[in-house]
């Protein structure tokens, strides 16, 4: 009896110490979501995946389903170019919610001098942080560039 009692108490402990892990910050996710998109040799390396809602994945099904593999090539270029924090970027996280978060990462002089470089990132909390939306907006003198890639 004793013996059942000790091995329910460590039971119980394991399942705490599991339950209580630390889960990472929308910033932390971002991060290693842009280093699995930097590793991508194909778009069908999806790693990547796993750092997105399930919302964005269904975005990412309807962009890519139908498109040729010269034109996915095409796309991951593009989807690579976007992937990056540039240096010396202010980096503020906004938790407006217990769910929801907001990342917003701007850049002056980036991609060239007098631009400015901005993303914003909104995540949703689906068993962890998880990327919901990546706004980028590039602009400088007379131009301006947005893409939304969920």
């Amino acid at each position: 009896m004793r013996a059942i009692f000790k091995l329910s108490i460590v039971f119980i402990a394991a399942i705490s110490l599991v339950s209580c892990e630390k889960e990472a910050d929308p910033e932390s996710v971002y991060n290693d979501y842009l280093t699995s998109i930097q590793s991508m040799k194909t778009m069908s390396d999806n790693d990547y995946q796993r750092f997105i809602s399930a919302r964005a994945k269904a975005v990412v099904e309807e962009k890519i389903s139908g498109i040729k593999k010269d034109q996915l090539d095409l796309f991951l270029t593009l989807f690579k170019d976007e992937a990056v924090i540039p240096e010396a970027s202010r980096i503020n996280l906004n938790s407006t919610s217990q769910e929801t978060a907001n990342l917003k990462i701007v850049a002056e002089d980036y991609p060239e001098e007098g631009s400015m470089h901005e993303q914003n990132v909104s995540f949703v909390r689906e068993r962890g942080w998880k990327i919901d939306k990546i706004e980028v907006i590039t602009s400088g003198d007379g131009f301006e560039f947005k893409s939304i890639t969920y």
